[in-house]
């Protein structure tokens, strides 16, 4: 047997070492979970990545694979990026039988980049893929820090086809996987001074945290983080209350203007006491 040191594996590659985590994700993916795995680098992520869609292939799912470092750099229009997720989608699921992409591409001017995405899934990825699961598996999202625009609408976007499985069915037969590195660096949240004077950390989240915001009185931290859970903090660091009940990634939060009720992305309404 012929044993690989770094790199990822492939799929049926005969001396993978299945872990707890090639069962969760599997399932959960299945399920209709979103799904992240976050972890130094070397951690085996990606032949976990690679064995996962293995699986599903071979139960006759469709899979894409997106590696976000070849997407963009610094240098990257959000106009460029989004084309090359839009492009990196069609030709991965084989969508170039049923339409030529730049006909599509033309109808949609004017609209801003996430619209394309959005209706590049709603008009032809769903509608062309039809009676069939699609799992989208994203690696690399920590390179997404070094782009020059902000992605959070992309994030945003996920979290919407989540929403509308609600509305549509279709979306349902839609799944996503991010994959990425992540230290215990990433998992606080840290308050500073304007002038670089670090006062606070804020240490309690088992995932990245995706978003944070002051109250309106600036005496309460709130982070959202994918562990899905949001907390509630003091200046000083301390935890003062973690609220539960997402069922996938907390992704935004904002507090009402008095500052006595907090809403999350997944609806979650709580009162800051």
């Amino acid at each position: 047997m012929k044993y690989q040191v770094g790199g990822s594996l492939h799929g049926d590659d005969p001396s993978y070492v299945v872990r707890q985590a090639d069962e969760k994700l599997y399932a959960s993916l299945k399920a209709g979970d979103f799904c992240y795995v976050l972890n130094s680098r070397q951690m085996g992520k990606s032949s976990l990545l690679q064995r996962t869609s293995y699986r599903f292939k071979e139960e006759g799912f469709e899979c894409v694979y997106l590696d976000m470092t070849r997407l963009g750099s610094e240098n990257t229009t959000p106009e460029q990026w989004y084309k090359g997720v839009i492009i990196s989608l069609f030709y991965g699921l084989n969508l170039a039988e049923h339409v030529r992409f730049k006909d599509w591409w033309d109808i949609q001017t004017g609209l801003s980049p996430v619209q394309k995405l959005n209706q590049f899934v709603e008009e032809l990825l769903l509608p062309k893929v039809q009676n069939n699961r699609i799992f989208i598996f994203i690696d690399e999202i920590d390179s997404l820090l070094s782009l020059s625009f902000p992605v959070n609408d992309f994030f945003a976007w996920i979290r919407h086809c989540y929403n509308q499985q609600a509305h549509d069915p279709n979306f349902q037969r839609l799944g996503f996987a991010l994959f990425g590195v992540a230290s215990p660096s990433d998992l606080v949240v840290r308050l500073w001074s304007v002038d670089g004077t670090p006062l606070a950390t804020m240490k309690g989240h088992t995932a990245a945290v995706w978003e944070v915001s002051f109250s309106p009185d600036g005496q309460i931290v709130a982070s959202a983080s994918a562990d899905q859970t949001i907390k509630l903090w003091k200046l000083d660091g301390t935890l003062i209350k973690t609220l539960k009940g997402h069922k996938a990634a907390a992704w935004r939060l904002a507090f009402s203007p008095d500052g006595e009720i907090m809403a999350s992305a997944d609806s979650c309404i709580s009162k800051c006491q």
